[in-house]
């Protein structure tokens, strides 16, 4: 809704986005939009959406669109590719139609600018814990 759109929009603040379930792109976008922000690493591991995301991104030299997930695991994950929706797509052992590649903590480390400030969004359709949890062990937790 508008509460995340007007908290980076008016950030004040140097800053980082991570944008994790990007889709699209579309925070990644409203990031770009304000003067503060320095640096944008967004996520999405459906490759068909991910191309979307990288032509949206692809005008903004400080923004750089991964085609992975963020998980505990390095390697490759089953993935389901829900045909009627593409915000519902969502790693699933049991029901997939795909695999995707995914980083862990040690990748996320090597992307933070140091002394920053890091905004982040996560919508990744239940994997949320992992992620968090890598989240917490790659940056200095007070720079989120």
């Amino acid at each position: 809704g508008n509460f995340y759109y007007y908290y980076l929009k008016n950030l004040k603040n140097k800053f980082q986005f991570f944008d994790v379930g990007a889709n699209i792109g579309i925070y990644s976008l409203i990031s770009s939009r304000n003067s503060e922000c320095l640096k944008i690493d967004s996520f999405e591991p459906n490759l068909k959406i991910y191309n979307n995301l990288k032509l949206n991104l692809s005008k903004i030299n400080y923004a750089y669109a991964h085609n992975l997930a963020i998980s505990d695991t390095v390697g490759q994950l089953n993935f389901y590719i829900d045909p009627n929706s593409s915000g519902s797509s969502k790693i699933n052992e049991k029901k997939f139609n795909t695999s995707i590649t995914t980083i862990n903590r040690d990748f996320l480390k090597k992307l933070v600018l140091k002394n920053i400030k890091i905004n982040i969004k996560i919508d990744v359709e239940g994997h949320e814990y992992l992620v968090l949890n890598e989240i917490m062990h790659s940056f200095n937790f007070d720079q989120i």
